[in-house]
């Protein structure tokens, strides 16, 4: 109860996490910053917004935070890893996370994304879909 709780009150960072990374210009040809759009499931019709901050570990390896929202209003987040390739302006990304049973098990991404935009395909068991995300540029009004 306490944890469904703190997620219905917003005890996560990812809000404060959100604003703080607008505050920085990502690299050109990176997927580094932050994205926001939508997802659905080709399943069920499910959808909702998606939101992400992505951060660069080396040259072909990203970690994503997502956070999503499922029937309009309840709030899910998850962190997976991303592998890429890059190709003249695009990038080719793939990764797995295992987000629970509860939320459907192993998930796999696979898209592309340039500097503008984020496209991936995912797969588990039981659903599969797509998110699309265009970057967001940086707020720096925001930033103390």
């Amino acid at each position: 109860m306490l944890g469904f709780v703190c997620l219905g009150t917003g005890c996560s960072t990812f809000r404060q996490d959100w604003e703080s990374s607008r505050c920085y210009s990502p690299p050109q040809q990176s997927i580094e910053g932050c994205w926001e759009g939508t997802w659905e499931s080709a399943v069920n019709g499910h959808h909702g917004t998606l939101r992400a901050i992505v951060s660069r570990y080396d040259d072909n390896n990203y970690h994503a935070r997502f956070h999503a929202t499922f029937l309009r209003v309840l709030p899910y987040e998850f962190d997976t890893p991303l592998s890429v390739t890059q190709s003249d302006n695009v990038i080719t990304l793939n990764g797995q996370t295992d987000l629970g049973w509860l939320a459907g098990g192993v998930f796999t991404y696979e898209g592309q994304a340039d500097e503008h935009e984020l496209n991936c395909n995912y797969c588990a068991a039981k659903d599969h879909g797509s998110f699309h995300l265009r970057r967001v540029g940086p707020v720096c009004e925001s930033c103390d």
